[in-house]
């Protein structure tokens, strides 16, 4: 849900479509265990889809591999076939 949040967001360029993206994304970041995202980001790190970049601050900034970016591109293209498919079934 973040990754697919921030790349939404990089790809809108209005500020209008932009806040909606930010309010879906407050909105489910609610809903989400911080338990589990945090177990969820290790194995994402252990699976070597994700490596972490220290910032000045101490905090660390979560960035996409080229074998994440991978996966996600396949789970983009497959999540806009079965939309198609979707659309074409009504």
């Amino acid at each position: 849900m973040l990754i697919m949040g921030g790349l939404a967001l990089s790809l809108n360029y209005l500020p209008g479509k932009r806040s909606r993206v930010l309010n879906e994304i407050k909105k489910e970041w609610k809903e989400i265990e911080k338990k589990r995202l945090s177990a969820d980001i290790r194995e994402l790190y252990r699976s070597k889809l994700i490596s972490a970049k220290p910032n000045p601050d101490g905090t660390l900034t979560l960035v996409l591999t080229d074998k994440g970016k991978q996966r996600l591109f396949i789970r983009l293209i497959a999540e806009m076939r079965w939309n198609l498919l979707l659309s074409f079934s009504i």
